[in-house]
């Protein structure tokens, strides 16, 4: 697990390669619209679209990340994303994560 590749390159597009999985996945870390976001909605907005990016990144390539990965990824507490999870679901929309359910209805291909 963890950030691999040449990360200069990758870096400069704001995309990380990650290995989750046994997978190499190339994720966006920072987006275009992460400095708007980071100003209208404060640091757990931003967070909470980076967390929901990177999940759907993942499932369009084939991949579940986790709470360990996206820990990692967003340096954040288990108990934090826990929580942002929480707030993003209740807003109706699902975050596709190894090890927890869908909600009915709702199928890996609503992510890509």
């Amino acid at each position: 697990k963890g950030i691999t590749g040449d990360q200069e390159a990758v870096m400069d597009q704001g995309k990380v390669e990650y290995m989750a999985d046994g997978m190499s996945l190339l994720l966006t870390l920072v987006g275009r619209e992460d400095l708007e976001i980071l100003k209208s909605e404060g640091l757990a907005g931003l967070r909470r679209t980076r967390l929901m990016r990177l999940s759907s990144e993942a499932v369009s390539q084939g991949a579940l990340l986790g709470y360990e990965d996206l820990c990692f990824l967003l340096v954040s507490s288990l108990s934090t994303l826990k929580r942002d999870v929480s707030i993003i679901e209740e807003a109706g929309i699902s975050v596709p994560l190894k090890g927890r359910r869908l909600r009915p209805g709702i199928s890996s291909e609503d992510f890509a």
